[in-house]
């Protein structure tokens, strides 16, 4: 049996991530474009850091295994 290993956030990006409701949070993970798979998958969160103001998740597909990137826009 493997482990999913916890995502890893800077301070900054847990900090946005924590204001993003649980709703929210949700759907994000499950509607990322994959690239090799050409369609929305859910992703495996692996990375969370801010790029700019905006919040960039990193992870993978979980149907898969290409790597999958999120970015959430700034709250402004």
């Amino acid at each position: 049996m493997s482990t999913i290993p916890l995502p890893q956030f800077t301070p900054q990006a847990r900090k946005r991530w924590e204001k993003v409701p649980d709703w929210a949070r949700e759907k994000i993970l499950e509607t990322v474009w994959c690239g090799n798979c050409l369609k929305d998958t859910p992703m495996q969160l692996r990375v969370g850091r801010m790029e700019d103001k905006c919040l960039l998740l990193e992870g993978t597909c979980k149907t898969c295994g290409n790597d999958v990137v999120r970015l959430i826009e700034p709250e402004e």
